[in-house]
């Protein structure tokens, strides 16, 4: 197997070098696109970018002074890229400027810190962290955090434009981070980096644990029940070596939530092709567009699987529910749902249909969790990294 994860991890990588910017003249360099059949990029994809350099130079793909020279570059043209206190746009156009409409992003921007923190901790090279600290000290998380319910949270995104992406109403602070969220690790940044370590234990205390049992399997659920949701905090943190002060240990929880995934999907929403491989249903291309799926006990969002599945839901639960996902990507291989970068985004056999997109963010997800289960490194050089380090500290986790 060890085989396979390296070809899936060399996939993405080849997909982030092919389609990332090099151009310095129109200030995209290091922005790798949303997905392959538009010219727009996003930014989350950065945080998945720059840990490719270290898996190339690693691997031999690239020399590590090249590596080195590309990450130097991306920082210096992020500082180029439209943003609100810190805060970057969503959506970059061509030109390098905010792509219409599109939000301010919290999302989006904690996951290019997250591949900020990890060339830190690899390269140990001063330019590099004067680079990544500018960032994250521009970011001004208090404007961010309200109060209400004597909680608090940290808001979502934010939009200025009466008509803005999200919009619902008057333009500005767009939700909430309210709920167990893909976004767990950004409250061990903060707290890595916050002064007052009364106010990062609120907001980590702040959102909701709701407890859902399905079968033997009794975990904090995220309202979706979407497979990224608990996936990509444990790829960015090292979460099974730490317990917080109210004994969670949000590895375990992922894995229960996983398995409880599998089960739900394969129980409630049966596939009659691939039967009891038939799970996967992750945020995906689809043939009716952009989906975001979740099985039962889903509470939001409501797109309960329809025969849609992503490999990289797959690939990215391989170190939580090995056997499982290593027979279900066997079956998906008997199908032809891989091209020059790998597999493709998803696929829904019902429909006779294949994605013709590879997105920056599953093949960053691909990236991250085949690497995790190989060796560890990128998740290793950010859990080490000492603002998180720090953070885990002040938010009273003990090692496991």
């Amino acid at each position: 197997m060890k085989d396979k994860l390296l070809q899936i991890e060399k996939d993405a990588y080849r997909f982030f070098n092919d389609f990332t910017s090099f151009n310095q003249l129109n200030h995209t360099y290091g922005l790798t696109l949303d997905h392959t059949e538009k010219d727009i990029y996003t930014i989350a994809a950065v945080g998945y970018f720059l840990p490719s350099l270290i898996i190339g130079a690693e691997r031999g793909y690239i020399s590590k002074e090249e590596a080195l020279k590309k990450t130097i570059n991306t920082l210096k043209n992020l500082q180029n890229i439209e943003h609100k206190n810190g805060l970057f746009v969503h959506f970059v156009d061509k030109n390098g400027h905010r792509y219409q409409k599109t939000e301010y992003s919290t999302i989006d921007t904690w996951i290019a810190f997250m591949g900020m923190l990890a060339v830190d901790s690899y390269f140990k090279n001063q330019e590099v962290s004067a680079l990544v600290m500018y960032f994250i000290n521009r970011f001004d998380f208090k404007w961010l955090i309200f109060e209400q319910d004597n909680k608090k949270y940290f808001r979502m995104s934010y939009n200025p434009d009466k008509d803005g992406s999200y919009v619902e109403g008057e333009p500005g602070f767009i939700y909430r981070w309210h709920m167990l969220s893909e976004a767990l690790f950004i409250y061990i940044l903060f707290a890595g980096i916050n002064d007052d370590n009364e106010e990062s234990l609120q907001l980590y205390e702040g959102f909701d644990r709701t407890l859902k049992t399905y079968k033997s399997n009794s975990f904090y659920h995220t309202p979706g029940n979407t497979l990224f949701v608990y996936q990509l905090p444990l790829g960015f943190i090292n979460f099974k070596n730490y317990t917080d002060q109210n004994d969670i240990n949000w590895y375990d929880n992922g894995v229960k939530a996983i398995r409880a995934n599998y089960e739900s999907s394969i129980e409630n929403h049966r596939d009659p092709i691939l039967k009891d491989y038939g799970w996967g249903a992750t945020a995906s291309d689809s043939p009716f567009g952009y989906r975001v799926y979740g099985p039962i006990p889903a509470t939001t969002h409501l797109n309960y699987p329809d025969g849609t599945y992503s490999p990289s839901a797959i690939i990215s639960s391989i170190p939580f529910l090995e056997e499982t996902s290593v027979n279900t990507l066997k079956e998906f291989d008997k199908y032809q749902v891989s091209g020059k970068y790998g597999y493709y985004d998803s696929f829904n056999l019902r429909e006779n249909w294949v994605s013709s997109r590879y997105y920056g963010f599953n093949k960053g997800m691909e990236l991250i969790f085949s690497n995790l289960k190989i060796d560890g490194l990128i998740q290793t050089l950010i859990t080490e990294h000492p603002i998180i380090q720090q953070g885990l500290k002040n938010l009273k986790f003990r090692r496991v």
